[in-house]
């Protein structure tokens, strides 16, 4: 995400806010982004509980 400033950053001539290379890439991408991060989220959070145990295994190998 934060790359996608530095790459519009280094286009040729640094085009001001607004121009077609913003409408065509960064904000498409930036969009992109963050819509999958919002994905994750939901699905993350939609997991059941039993999924979500971070605790370690039991060692039942005795």
């Amino acid at each position: 995400l934060f790359a996608l400033v530095t790459f519009r950053a280094a286009a040729p001539g640094s085009p001001p806010v607004g121009t077609f290379f913003d409408y065509s890439s960064v904000f498409e991408s930036v969009g992109i982004v963050a819509v999958s991060l919002v994905v994750l989220i939901v699905y993350y959070i939609a997991q059941s509980p039993e999924l979500l145990n971070l605790a370690p295994p039991s060692d039942d190998r005795r």
